[in-house]
C-alpha cells in the first residue's frame, strides 16, 4: 500500500470509504476503526504496540489524526478480537491472526469505485470549464469541499480545535466545480453519487472517536429547547427549494426522536415575514436587484406577488403544523445579563454582513441574550443538558458568539456554546441513530451545492451594477439590458463564467455572457421553428390516425354492445325459463300438500259424521271434518265440481302468483 505524500487525498477518501462500508456492516463506533487500525499494525509490523506510533501510522495510511485515549478503546477491542494480546500493560500484535484479514483485496476495490469516480470528476471539469485537472488535484479538491464544515463540529461543537489531519487547499473555482459536479451527479449519475455518499458518511463517522465520552453519542435529549435561526425556518417551510427542505425536516424528525422540544422566537418569525415581503414587493415592481436564496426559489418556481401574500397569512399556522412554536423573548433579568452593546460590536468587527444590516444584526444579538437568560447560568458539556441552544446556518454567529461570551465570563469554553450551526447539529443527531436517517449526511452536501451554483447577493449586486454601468454608457441596447437582467439564461451564464467568484467579473464577462445568450437565442429560435414544423406534421398525422382510431373504436364499441345485448337476452330468457319452471314445481307440490290434507278432511267427516262423539275432545274437530264432507258433497251434487278441480284451479293461481314475484325479485333487481 503506497503511503507516499502524493496520494494523501487517495487514502483519506479510502479510509472514510471503509468507515462507511463497516457501518453498513452492524459495527459500533469502536468497531468501525478497528479494520483501519489492525492494518496499520499489520504494515508496520512492530513488536509491541504503541499508541503513539499507531497515532501517527493512522494519520499517514489514512489521514486521519485521532486521540491517543480513543486508541486505546479501539486496541482494547482489537485485542477481545484477537487481532492484539495483552502482556504485561502493553499490546503486542497477533500477526497469525491478523494476515487472515485480507484486507489488501477490500482497500484495493475501493480504489478502484474511488478512481472511477474522480475520472468522473476530471471529465467534468475538462468538458464543463476546459480545466485541466490531475487526478489528485480532483481528489483534494473534493476532500476540501467536504471537510470545510470540520471546525464548525470539532470547535463549535466538541470544544476541540481542529486536528492536524490532512487538510487540501481549494479555491472558489475548485469548489464550485464540485458542487456543481455533485449536484449534476445527484440528478442523473446514481453510480457516481455513490461514491460520493460513502465519503460524506465516512466523513460524519471520523469524528465519532474525537467525543469526550462514545457513551454519550447515544444520549437522550432532557427537556432541551432547540431555537431555530430565520434561515433554517425558511428551508424548513419550503421557501428555498425541496433540496434544502429535506435535510431540515429530517433533522427536525430526529430532534423529535431524541426528545427535544423545537422553538423559534417570534422575532424571529417577523423576520421570515420582513423576507417574504420584500419578496413580494420586489415582484411587484418587477425588480431583479434583490438576489435572496428565497426571492430566486419563488421567482424561479412561478410564485406571484398574491402567491407570497397568501403564504404571508399562513405564515404562523405554517411554523406551528412543522411542530415549532413561536414564543416571546424572554424576560431580562440583572443577574443574566450580558452587554448587548458589546456583543453587537463584536458582530460588526467581525464581517462587513452585520455592517451591512444593522436589524439583522440586531435580531442575532437579542437571540443569543434571550438563549443565555433562559440557561439562566446553568452550563452543560453535553447539548443534550443544555436547557437552550440557538442553530443557525451562519457559523460565523457561533465563532463570534462563543469567543464573546467566553471572553466576558459568561461561559466556560469546555460548555456548550450558544449557538451552534446547524451542521454540527446534523452531525451529532446522525451519529446518535445513523440509521434512522441514513441518507442525511449527503442531503446535507447536495443542499449546499444547489445554494453554491445560484448567484449569492453580492455577487448579483456586482453584476447589476456592471450591467446598468454599460447600457448608461451606451455599450449595450435596453434590449441586452433586460436580455441580461431578466433571462434565467444569463443568470446561469453568470455562473458558469465567474463559477462563483464575484472577482472576476468584469465588463468584458458581460460582454462574454450576452454574446453567449444571444448564439443560444439563435439556436433556439431555429430549434424552435424545426420543432414547430415537425410538431405540424406529425399533429396532422395523428389527427387522421386519431379518427381511423376512434372509427375503429366506434365499431368496437357497436360489436360489443350487440353482443352484451344478445348475452342479455339469452339471459333474461333462460332465467325466466327457470323462474316459470320453478313456479309451476311449487304450485304442484303445494296443491298436492293441500289436496291431501282436503282428502284425509273429507274422510274424517265421512267415516265418523254419524258417530256421536259428544263428550269426546275429538267432538268438535269432527264436527269441523263433517262439515267440509258436507259442503263438498253439495257443491259437487248442484254444480259437478269435483276436489280435484278445486286442486287443479289451485294450481294455476300458486303458480301464476308465485311466477309474478320471482320475476319482479330477480328479473327487475338484474
Amino acid at each position: 500500500m503506497n503511503t507516499g505524500a502524493n496520494d494523501a487525498g487517495r487514502r483519506v477518501i479510502a479510509g472514510l470509504a471503509i468507515l462507511t462500508s463497516n457501518l453498513a456492516e452492524g459495527r459500533d463506533y469502536i468497531d468501525l476503526f478497528v479494520p483501519l487500525v489492525a492494518q496499520c499494525i499489520w504494515a508496520a509490523k512492530p513488536k509491541v504496540v504503541s499508541a503513539t506510533d499507531l497515532q501517527s501510522q493512522m494519520r499517514d495510511t489514512f489521514g486521519m489524526q485521532i486521540p491517543q485515549n480513543a486508541l486505546k478503546l479501539v486496541l482494547h477491542r482489537a485485542a477481545k478480537k484477537g487481532y492484539v494480546k495483552r502482556q504485561k500493560m502493553t499490546y503486542v500484535p497477533n500477526f497469525e491472526v491478523l494476515a487472515g484479514l485480507n484486507f489488501a483485496p477490500r482497500y484495493e476495490d475501493i480504489i478502484r469505485q474511488q478512481n472511477a469516480a474522480i475520472g468522473r470528476l476530471v471529465t467534468f471539469a475538462a468538458d464543463r470549464f476546459r480545466i485541466t485537472l490531475t487526478e489528485s488535484e480532483a481528489e483534494n479538491a473534493l476532500l476540501a469541499h467536504i471537510q470545510k464544515h470540520d471546525i464548525e463540529i470539532l470547535d463549535c461543537f466538541l470544544n476541540l480545535e481542529a486536528p492536524a489531519v490532512f487538510k487540501p487547499e481549494s479555491t472558489k473555482q475548485l469548489d464550485y466545480i464540485i458542487s456543481l459536479f455533485i449536484a449534476e451527479c445527484y440528478k442523473s449519475d446514481p453510480e457516481g453519487f455513490k461514491h460520493i455518499d460513502t465519503i460524506v458518511k465516512g466523513h460524519f463517522l471520523s469524528h465519532t472517536l474525537f467525543f469526550p465520552d462514545l457513551g454519550q453519542i447515544k444520549r437522550r435529549f432532557h427537556r432541551t429547547q432547540i431555537y431555530f435561526d430565520t434561515a433554517l425556518l425558511l428551508r424548513l417551510l419550503g421557501y428555498e427549494g425541496v433540496a434544502r427542505q429535506e435535510p431540515c425536516k429530517e433533522l427536525l424528525d430526529l430532534l423529535y426522536r431524541e426528545g427535544a422540544a423545537f422553538k423559534c422566537f417570534r422575532d424571529t418569525r417577523d423576520e421570515v415575514s420582513t423576507i417574504l415581503y420584500a419578496c413580494m414587493i420586489t415582484m411587484s415592481k418587477g425588480d431583479t436587484e434583490y438576489a435572496s436564496h428565497t426571492f430566486t426559489y419563488l421567482k424561479g418556481a412561478g410564485y406571484g406577488p398574491s402567491d407570497i401574500e397568501l403564504e404571508l397569512s399562513v405564515l404562523d399556522s405554517k411554523i406551528e403544523e412543522s411542530g415549532i412554536g413561536i414564543v416571546g423573548l424572554p424576560e431580562y433579568s440583572t443577574r443574566f445579563q450580558i452587554d448587548e452593546e458589546k456583543l453587537d460590536k463584536a458582530l460588526r468587527d467581525k464581517t462587513s454582513y452585520w455592517q451591512e444590516r444593522p436589524r439583522q444584526r440586531k435580531h442575532d444579538v437579542d437571540c443569543l441574550s434571550a438563549i443565555y437568560r433562559l440557561r439562566k447560568g446553568r452550563e452543560s458539556i453535553y447539548i443534550e443538558d443544555s436547557i437552550a441552544t440557538f442553530v443557525t446556518a451562519n457559523s460565523a454567529l457561533c465563532n463570534a458568539g462563543a469567543k464573546f461570551f467566553v471572553a466576558e465570563g459568561h461561559t466556560d469554553r469546555s460548555c456548550v456554546p450558544i449557538a451552534i450551526t446547524d451542521y454540527a447539529l446534523t452531525a451529532l443527531l446522525w451519529l446518535k441513530t445513523p440509521m434512522a436517517a441514513p441518507d442525511l449526511p449527503v442531503k446535507r452536501v447536495i443542499a449546499e451545492c444547489y445554494a453554491a451554483v445560484e448567484p449569492k447577493e453580492r455577487m448579483w449586486s456586482k453584476y447589476i451594477e456592471t450591467v446598468s454601468r454599460l447600457k448608461d454608457h451606451k455599450k449595450i441596447s435596453e434590449n441586452d439590458y433586460y436580455l441580461l437582467r431578466y433571462s434565467q439564461l444569463a443568470h446561469k451564464e453568470l455562473m458558469e463564467l465567474t463559477m462563483g467568484d464575484e472577482d472576476v467579473i468584469t465588463e468584458g464577462t458581460i460582454e462574454d455572457i450576452l454574446e453567449t445568450v444571444k448564439g443560444e437565442i439563435r439556436k433556439e429560435d431555429l430549434a424552435l421553428l424545426e420543432q414547430e414544423r415537425y410538431a405540424h406534421e406529425q399533429t396532422r398525422k395523428d389527427s387522421l390516425a386519431k379518427l381511423e382510431e376512434e372509427r375503429h373504436l366506434h365499431e368496437e364499441s357497436e360489436r360489443k354492445l350487440e353482443h352484451e345485448r344478445t348475452v342479455n337476452k339469452r339471459k333474461w330468457e333462460k332465467l325466466s325459463q327457470n323462474i316459470e319452471q320453478k313456479s309451476r314445481r311449487i304450485a304442484k307440490y303445494t296443491s298436492i300438500c293441500t289436496f291431501v290434507v282436503a282428502m284425509l278432511l273429507v274422510s274424517a267427516g265421512a267415516l265418523f259424521g254419524s258417530i256421536r262423539w259428544w263428550g269426546h275432545p275429538w267432538n268438535y274437530a269432527l264436527l269441523v271434518c263433517y262439515a267440509v264432507f258436507l259442503f263438498f258433497s253439495i257443491v259437487n251434487l248442484v254444480n259437478g265440481v269435483t276436489i280435484k278441480d278445486w286442486m287443479s284451479r289451485l294450481e294455476v293461481c300458486l303458480a301464476g302468483r308465485i311466477q309474478s314475484v320471482l320475476k319482479r325479485w330477480f328479473l327487475t333487481q338484474g
